[in-house]
């Protein structure tokens, strides 16, 4: 089974957080559908580190990095466009010649 990390926005308002939490699941759901073992790392780092705070921001960041490196594919939600991270994520996806899907 292949392993596709999900790539979508998280940062914003409450209620745009939401919409982000909302639509990264249905992302994995998707993934998870068609066969593949899909991973959203921010959606559990977030829970265990605080977003807000520079320091654990980072140290989220990079987690999902190396998570990144093990992936065979990187799916990115690009429905609410491309935040500065998705934009790191997806330059180390491309370096690494890790597929990166793209939905809407």
């Amino acid at each position: 089974m292949s392993i596709y990390y999900i790539c979508s926005r998280y940062r914003g308002s409450k209620e745009q957080v939401a919409e982000y939490i909302k639509y990264a699941k249905s992302l994995t759901r998707e993934t998870l559908i068609y066969g593949h073992c899909a991973i959203a790392p921010h959606l559990y780092i977030t829970a265990c580190l605080d977003d807000s705070d520079l320091e654990e921001r980072q140290l989220g960041l990079e987690a999902a990095l190396e998570i990144l490196k093990r992936c065979d594919a990187v799916v990115v939600g690009q429905r609410f466009g491309i935040s500065k991270g998705m934009a790191a994520e997806i330059a180390e996806a491309k370096r690494l010649k890790i597929p990166v899907l793209y939905r809407d």
